[in-house]
């Protein structure tokens, strides 16, 4: 009876140390999936941003070195019939989406600007038109390429590690804001000055992205809005003959899903 007893306690404390073990079991695979989707997710998203820096290194060597090689530049010179060698050329060759370029001192925004005939095709696609999770930076499908229109709109992710439009987040800190006031964009064929009137949080229900206006009163409404908004106050004259550009990215202050941060400046033509 005793060694019944004492087989039935052994076999019942080994069923729940079974149990326990299983347990334990489960909960330590259940971490090790966790971790290795993790590690899988962070290596990706690494791979990821340093692939898109390749590509846009070779795109600001493209944009910088200017035109063609003066060897070509030969050869076209005296035919007057064709269009001489610009400095989108060769961007242009890389991408016939290319319209423009915007550069931002002291941040990592220094990019070509695409533009595809709808605003989803870059918002998944890198420079290369390859299948990237950081997207592009990128116009408005209704805009166009010229940038002779009153309220040209360029769009990119906010990265974490800043890319893209991830440091438009430093205008929200005023010192940041008031040193660095002006930037600079260049369409296909105008060198532009941006000076910043208003900068501000928002949603996709606020219609910040209208680009067609019956009038001038209509336009010099919309002007007075956004510029009311701003978390700063600037001052900056404004009227219905103005043009503008906004920098729109994705904000999670007011909705995870629809928020947005906005940057709004006056486009003044300028002789490179």
């Amino acid at each position: 009876m005793i060694k019944i007893r004492v087989y039935t306690w052994c076999l019942s404390g080994f069923r729940k140390l079974s149990k326990k073990s299983l347990w334990s079991n489960l909960v330590t695979l259940l971490c090790l999936v966790v971790f290795i989707g993790s590690a899988f997710k962070l290596a990706t998203y690494v791979l990821a941003n340093s692939e898109n820096n390749k590509v846009m290194n070779e795109a600001r060597e493209l944009y910088k070195s200017g035109s063609w090689p003066l060897a070509q530049l030969a050869l076209t010179s005296g035919q007057d019939s064709k269009p001489k060698p610009t400095k989108f050329d060769r961007l242009l060759e890389k991408n016939p989406d290319t319209v423009g370029w915007l550069q931002i001192g002291d941040t990592q925004i220094d990019y070509p600007v695409v533009q595809a005939s709808d605003n989803d095709y870059y918002l998944s696609r890198n420079y290369e038109r390859e299948p990237m999770e950081t997207g592009s930076i990128f116009m408005d499908f209704r805009n166009h390429a010229s940038g002779d229109e009153r309220h040209t709109i360029i769009y990119g992710h906010r990265m974490k590690n800043g890319s893209m439009f991830g440091d438009l987040k430093k205008y929200l800190d005023p010192a940041f804001f008031q040193s660095h006031r002006t930037f600079f964009y260049e369409s296909l064929h105008q060198f532009y000055r941006v000076d910043i009137f208003a900068v501000y949080y928002t949603t996709t229900e606020f219609n910040y992205i209208q680009t067609d206006f019956g009038d001038d009163d209509e336009y010099a409404s919309f002007l007075h809005a956004i510029q009311n908004r701003s978390i700063y106050e600037t001052n900056e004259a404004l009227t219905a003959s103005d043009s503008i550009l906004t920098l729109s990215t994705c904000d999670y202050t007011l909705d995870s899903k629809e928020g947005r941060l906005v940057i709004h400046g006056k486009l003044t033509p300028l002789t490179e």
